[in-house]
């Protein structure tokens, strides 16, 4: 072999060893300027991106190959595969596979791990399993890296049984599960919730001598969490000291969600100020799992405390921050808190979603605020925002709360507009209940007698003074949504 390209071969190799792809590739590029290059320059050059995860370079550095013709070895094939696994790229892994086998070349379990692992990363479980199955046939002897491929395949793509049959499938073939395998199969039963799987699992690791990682305990601690097992959540994570694990942020989060999940709000609270104290930071997911126990407890003290913690810690909030938080001024009464929290997200910047308005207009109404709500309401159109069920009935129950009883025509007209007739809207006030129904433009009310003119359209509504309801129907020109806004937005 010529030095200077044993020298070249070297120094891609290495650049590919220490995970700078584009220092080898360039060194590769001045080789081939040299008109020099070899199969072992292309299949160093080809490690190189899988290093990087660059599956696009290394097929395209396959392809050149074989304009060259130069024939990549089984690892070269394995290393290009293995790109593919990292993006996910099945299709492409499968097709380098059968190009492989065309060659007439047996892959080894090597590459078969790197095709089924390129299943579980483009989440096609049944993919994985086929190709597992197919081993056997191949005469290629499977190891705990093939199950485990399998096993996290299965656990993405919520396939929890599944996960726990490969799991047994494991002992049949006398391989003894590894924490990795055992990993992947509790966090498939953390995602079905199947805590009582996912603590038996840990058992059985812990009698088999296995140490358990902080992401092992983590998932069994949010299977937990998922059912409200936040006693059992708690439990684990005081035992961490005792396996010799230091909780992370993600344990700390799983912790506080299940506290959530349990109505624990103080225990919440309690939980992120541990994490602070031990010199972790909080993530956009733990803040918005105590907002969360807040908006449960309806303490808007501490959601005002945890907001400007979060400014402190340059944490930046988002749509479910904010949403949640005017969810507690709403439960909270504290309409003004509700209110300036709605604003302040769209200060931010970020697109306000009807489910940030809805609790904003409810907090109103309760705060005997009507008109308020109603221009809550009317902000709607300027986020290009269509009200819901639960808009509509708040935005109502202020019209009940101000006695705008012609304005709650308007409402359910331009409701029915909106094609949410079918919703009930209850209106409670003086004698009885005015109510929209979906039969026709029916109208229940009970408060005296009025004449209704809207868009220049006379409605006479028979109202009886009495508790019981009486039925009027109205000939009523349908404002639309957009023209009960503008009405409203001109008398608010």
């Amino acid at each position: 072999m010529d030095e200077r390209l044993q020298t070249y071969n070297k120094l891609i190799s290495a650049s590919g060893r220490a995970s700078h792809w584009p220092l080898a590739l360039c060194f590769f590029r001045e080789l081939q300027d040299l008109q020099q290059g070899d199969a072992i320059s292309y299949g160093a050059a080809v490690n190189a991106c899988e290093k990087g995860s660059q599956w696009i370079l290394a097929i395209t550095l396959l392809k050149e190959m074989d304009a060259e013709q130069f024939q990549p070895d089984l690892i070269t094939y394995s290393s290009a595969a293995s790109a593919c696994e990292k993006a996910g790229e099945w299709p492409s892994a499968l097709h380098l596979l059968a190009k492989l086998e065309s060659h007439h070349v047996s892959a080894d379990v090597v590459m078969h791990n790197a095709v089924i692992s390129a299943c579980a990363s483009g989440e096609e479980w049944e993919l994985a399993l086929d190709h597992l199955g197919e081993l056997s046939k191949k005469s290629v002897q499977s190891t705990i890296v093939t199950y485990s491929a399998a096993i996290i395949s299965c656990a993405r793509c919520d396939q929890w049984p599944k996960a726990l049959q490969l799991l047994a499938d494991l002992e049949e073939a006398r391989l003894e599960g590894d924490v990795i395998a055992c990993s992947a199969a509790i966090s498939a039963c953390e995602k079905a919730g199947q805590w009582q799987l996912a603590l038996c699992l840990l058992a059985d690791l812990d009698e088999r001598g296995l140490d358990a990682d902080v992401v092992v305990c983590s998932a069994v601690l949010s299977a937990c969490g998922r059912c409200q097992q936040w006693r059992r959540a708690l439990q684990l994570l005081e035992d961490l000291p005792k396996r010799r694990i230091r909780g992370n942020v993600v344990t700390y989060g799983a912790a506080i969600a299940a506290c959530t999940k349990g109505e624990q709000w103080e225990c919440a609270l309690r939980l992120l100020a541990t994490l602070h104290h031990q010199g972790l930071e909080s993530t956009l997911v733990a803040c918005n799992a105590a907002l969360l126990a807040c908006e449960a407890g309806g303490v808007w003290q501490h959601t005002l405390h945890l907001l400007q913690g979060m400014r402190a810690q340059i944490l930046k909030a988002d749509l479910l921050t904010y949403s949640t938080a005017i969810g507690v001024g709403e439960k909270s009464t504290h309409w003004s808190l509700a209110v300036l929290w709605l604003q302040e997200l769209g200060k931010l910047r970020i697109q306000r979603d009807v489910l940030a308005y809805n609790p904003a207009v409810s907090a109103c109404v309760a705060g005997a605020n009507w008109k308020l709500a109603l221009g809550v309401f009317a902000q709607l159109s300027q986020d290009r925002l269509n009200p819901n069920a639960v808009t509509w009935e708040a935005a109502l129950s202020a019209c009940q709360a101000g006695e705008q009883f012609r304005t709650a025509c308007s409402a359910l007209a331009a409701a029915e507009a909106q094609a949410l007739g079918g919703v009930q809207c209850e209106m409670r006030a003086g004698y009885g209940t005015a109510a929209s129904r979906s039969e026709g433009s029916a109208l229940f009310m009970t408060e005296g007698r009025e004449e209704a003119s809207i868009n220049g359209q006379e409605s006479e509504i028979v109202l009886d003074k009495t508790p019981e309801t009486t039925k009027a129907r109205f000939d009523l020109a349908l404002l639309g949504y957009e023209g009960f806004q503008q009405m409203w937005m001109s008398r608010v």
